[in-house]
């Protein structure tokens, strides 16, 4: 296939509408037409690229790390001239170049500015929830207070204490089930998805 006047050969093709999640620092457009191999020359080492992988299945996030100080090694060693800071602790002043790589969690790169306004965000749900469970609470209780004279009559019709108690453990489980149908049904019509 010709590209910009350049020949390429085709080695895969995406599914349609593929996206690829990359960092904001990224800046990587959304609608990505071609993939292609950037390539790294003696006249042309990395600089700052930004690189993303998949980490084999079984490895740590730390093994890749030190396999990537690994290969920074190798790159000092093949290339002295452009790596140069490895033998001459002055080589940055005199123009040399400081290499390294660091392999972090792209979920990490992804929410790392987002995550104070997530933690936030999830502090202000947590606090309402708190608030309609202090409610239901008083609520339950108002009503047990009102039923006292109600739960008195029937123990004395001989009703015992398991019983009673039966009965208004069966009342919750009926209240509590149904505000989580309700709850799941909300949920349900309003982002179309299944309820957890």
């Amino acid at each position: 296939m010709r590209v910009d006047n350049d020949d390429m050969r085709i080695v895969g093709v995406l599914a349609p509408g593929f996206r690829l999640f990359l960092p904001p620092g990224v800046a990587a457009g959304e609608q990505i037409d071609i993939w292609s191999p950037h390539t790294i020359t003696a006249s042309r080492q990395y600089r700052g690229i930004p690189i993303v992988a998949r980490l084999r299945a079984g490895v740590t996030l730390e093994q890749a790390d030190a396999e990537l100080q690994t290969l920074v090694a190798q790159f000092v060693r093949e290339y002295p001239l452009a790596y140069s800071f490895a033998s001459d602790p002055d080589s940055l002043r005199k123009g040399g170049a400081n290499v390294t790589f660091r392999a972090h969690s792209l979920h990490e790169e992804m929410t790392r500015d987002a995550r104070p306004a997530l933690f936030l965000l999830a502090g202000a749900v947590g606090f309402v929830l708190l608030i309609a469970c202090v409610n239901v609470a008083n609520l339950m209780l108002a009503r047990g207070s009102a039923r006292q004279r109600e739960l008195a009559i029937r123990r004395a019709l001989g009703a015992g204490r398991v019983r009673v108690m039966r009965q208004l453990l069966t009342e919750s489980l009926v209240l509590a089930v149904a505000s989580a149908a309700l709850g799941c049904s909300a949920r349900i019509s309003g982002s179309g998805r299944s309820c957890d």
